[in-house]
């Protein structure tokens, strides 16, 4: 869970996205903000079925949260506006959008991008991402 967490994914940038140098620091960002919303959204959910995984949250909150209170705040709203976008991707409330998604996610991080095939391998990527941490939490419990 750590590493999923605190550790670049350089496959990712090169084997799914063309990306210049400039580019690379704010998607890699972008990365980690969501790979820290998509752990917590598991464990989160996992803690309410198994008491067992509290102690698991409150470790996952140690590592995303380890700044002042103040400068957690500003991380606390941005993951939860990325467990709310990953939940409209994983969760749709109507038809299922993920090009669409995708492209919102790419203009978030500062990249343009139309190529659907692009786009899908994208959208797969944190639907990929979000069934293995899910198998993997619920292979501990």
């Amino acid at each position: 869970m750590t590493e999923f967490v605190s550790v670049d994914d350089p496959t990712f940038e090169r084997d799914v996205l063309s990306l210049g140098e400039l580019q690379r620091p704010a998607l890699r960002a972008h990365m980690r903000l969501y790979r820290a919303a998509l752990a917590l959204m598991v464990v989160l959910a996992e803690s309410q079925r198994n008491r067992k995984f509290r102690q698991v949250r409150t470790e996952l909150e140690k590592l995303i949260f380890p700044m002042p209170k103040a400068e957690g705040m500003a991380l606390l709203n941005d993951l939860k506006r990325a467990m709310q976008k990953l939940n409209e991707l994983l969760h749709p409330a109507e038809e299922a959008r993920q090009l669409t998604w995708a492209m919102s996610w790419l203009r978030e991080a500062g990249m343009e991008e139309t190529n659907p095939a692009t786009l899908t391998l994208v959208a797969v990527h944190w639907m990929d991402s979000y069934v293995a941490i899910t198998r993997a939490v619920r292979e501990l419990a």
